[in-house]
């Protein structure tokens, strides 16, 4: 249950995060390979997704494995597309669940502003002829700390497989959670 609410709760920062800085970055659409350049997503959007994939697998495997099924093939996914040894997989899974931790206490700091900022609007109705307040600026604040713990925990990553390890997984990441985005007019 408690899983549940966290990573409900992190899908509903992530959201309200990406609200909030939609006003202030490029718009961007999806776009088919071969339609022209295509801007990297943003390596903290990348190892997000990815940390949160390893421990979501680990969970699952978990959850298989105690109904009596097995689990193995899930535990052992990343380690397999990434060609990672049993130590470097452990490493992986520590450093994953070490960040995801962070990241929901950073969520959860999100979270409080957000909702107090939607306490001034009871029920969730702006009056009638009010404008939507610009987010808060405490929200940039605690999405630059998120991306900051994301990074980190990339970096640290990085140190302890070495660099021939650390690319395999960058390129499993980029290639399995990568987005092919491109910016576009405010306009569409």
């Amino acid at each position: 249950m408690e899983k549940k609410w966290i990573v409900s709760l992190s899908v509903v920062v992530l959201l309200a995060a990406s609200v909030g800085f939609s006003i202030t970055t490029p718009r961007t659409q999806m776009v088919s390979p071969g339609e022209g350049p295509t801007p990297k997503p943003r390596a903290a959007v990348v190892y997000s997704a990815f940390f949160h994939l390893v421990v979501d697998l680990e969970n699952q495997a978990f959850e298989l494995e105690s109904e009596g099924a097995k689990g193995e093939t899930l535990r052992s996914y990343v380690q397999t597309q990434a060609n990672l040894t049993d130590d470097e997989a452990r490493e992986l899974g520590a450093i994953a669940a070490a960040c995801v931790e962070q990241v929901a206490q950073q969520d959860a700091r999100a979270l409080q502003v957000i909702q107090k900022s939607q306490s001034q609007f009871p029920g969730g109705r702006i009056p009638k002829g009010s404008q939507i307040p610009p987010p808060s600026p405490e929200l940039k604040v605690l999405q630059q700390e998120r991306d900051q713990i994301i990074l980190a925990a990339r970096d640290s990553l990085s140190n302890a497989l070495g660099a021939a390890s650390f690319d395999n997984v960058e390129q499993f990441a980029t290639r399995r959670l990568g987005l092919s985005v491109r910016p576009t007019s405010p306009t569409r």
